[in-house]
């Protein structure tokens, strides 16, 4: 989903696509670090709440385009829930003032006023516990049908 027509360019082929925008890579970047993956996206949010001006503002940058999308995607599919997992549960949770900001100026109201912001209950785990439970479900079902 292309959020700002003169951003960088995109592995899709396309420029300022939303992962352009909110990926680990812009966050790691705006902040003035090196690094890719969690760990790089961590230390940026650790580096914000101890202060550094710097992950600051790359914390709300990244937020406020993270609340663009989820504004965008709110007014087309008016979802009742959105959940913000893996790296972007941290970038959340570090922001989530600058998303609700953008969701309330960009959202219908009758599609914002219902909709929940969350992160996931299930913390890290969330996926893996999500495809045991997948794979564990037709046992659970009914054991003796595999059983035979």
């Amino acid at each position: 989903m292309v959020v700002n027509p003169q951003g960088r360019p995109c592995g899709c082929g396309s420029r300022g696509c939303w992962e352009t925008e909110i990926g680990e890579r812009a966050l790691v970047r705006a902040a003035g670090y090196d690094g890719i993956g969690r760990s790089a996206v961590l230390a940026v949010v650790d580096a914000a709440a101890r202060g550094d001006a710097m992950a600051q503002a790359a914390l709300r940058q990244v937020g406020d385009w993270l609340g663009f999308g989820v504004a965008n995607l709110v007014n087309i599919f008016n979802p009742e829930l959105v959940i913000f997992g893996g790296t972007l549960r941290d970038v959340y949770l570090s922001s989530a003032a600058q998303v609700r900001g953008r969701l309330t100026r960009m959202a219908l109201v009758a599609a914002r006023e219902h909709v929940r912001l969350r992160t996931p209950s299930l913390g890290d785990d969330a996926a893996l516990l999500g495809a045991a439970d997948l794979a564990f479900e037709p046992l659970l079902r009914d054991p003796l049908e595999l059983a035979a």
